[in-house]
């Protein structure tokens, strides 16, 4: 863990890779590198594909006891014509779970409100 490598209190950084394919034709016809970290009541992650598929998604707990987030997608190839935008709290009241999410991709808004239950 990078974070406890550097010393950081609270912190971590994880980097992270894989891949699969089919071999020997196409080894790598699949892949991903990215990185996630957490820094006292605030974690994210960076993720990129070998689609040219960039994610970074940041959430925090600041809120108490709402967990908030926000995540951003897009091909690096065509930024603009494939940006998705996407904000979400969270929280549980008792057995129930509650998340509400609003998420954009040209065109489509689309607004969620997930409830579960679990005992």
């Amino acid at each position: 863990d990078a974070g406890k490598l550097l010393n950081l209190q609270a912190a971590s950084l994880t980097v992270g890779g894989g891949f699969s394919g089919t071999f020997p034709s196409a080894p790598l016809s699949l892949w991903v590198v990215g990185a996630s970290f957490g820094i006292d009541q605030f974690s994210g992650l960076i993720r990129f594909t070998n689609a040219a598929a960039l994610t970074a998604t940041l959430s925090t707990t600041l809120f108490a006891p709402v967990t908030t987030g926000l995540t951003i997608e897009t091909n690096v190839a065509s930024p603009l014509n494939t940006l998705s935008l996407g904000v979400s709290a969270s929280w549980k009241l008792g057995v129930l779970s509650n998340t509400i999410s609003l998420n954009y991709a040209s065109p489509n808004v689309t607004a969620k409100w997930i409830v579960s239950a679990g005992f």
